[in-house]
């Protein structure tokens, strides 16, 4: 399993439904090029907020059913319904990108590679990134993939 999320120097992850910052079109095909023939996870609230992904299987984290959608319920076994999913959905790899109840240490465990977009300066926000997670990802390896003189994207393997 992989994740791929972006925020802003101050943990921005979202605003009104949307990005905090301009778009970043590097970044949108960076993750466009990672995500592509994929499964991508999110919680029910990133997905009513995001436009269609064409070419890749939205999955829905949700309390219940998403019509038309693949949805994993979630329950208290959340953790092992998403490793099984992510079983047999093989050889499609399985994306986590959002939103932030589903981008806490305990998911980014379960991931060997990650891929984090800092987006460089302080936006107005409702949503943020747990700093925990934040934390969470300086215990990794990591190597910067694209830096540009607005974001940095890093993927992060195997932990210290």
């Amino acid at each position: 399993m992989k994740a791929i999320f972006a925020s802003a120097s101050n943990g921005a992850f979202g605003y009104k439904g949307r990005l905090p910052w301009p778009s970043i079109k590097e970044d949108l095909q960076m993750f466009k090029k990672l995500t592509l023939g994929h499964n991508v996870v999110m919680g029910y609230n990133t997905f009513s907020t995001l436009p269609k992904l064409p070419n890749r299987t939205p999955v829905v984290i949700s309390r219940q059913k998403v019509e038309g959608e693949i949805t994993i319920i979630k329950n208290e076994n959340l953790i092992e319904s998403l490793k099984e999913f992510e079983q047999e959905s093989l050889p499609k790899e399985t994306f986590i990108i959002g939103g932030t109840s589903i981008l806490t240490p305990e998911f980014l465990d379960l991931c060997n590679e990650i891929y984090h977009t800092s987006v460089f300066g302080e936006y107005e926000a409702d949503v943020f990134i747990p700093n925990e997670s934040l934390e969470y990802l300086k215990n990794r390896k990591s190597e910067i993939i694209l830096e540009t003189d607005k974001f940095v994207l890093r993927k992060y393997s195997e932990k210290l």
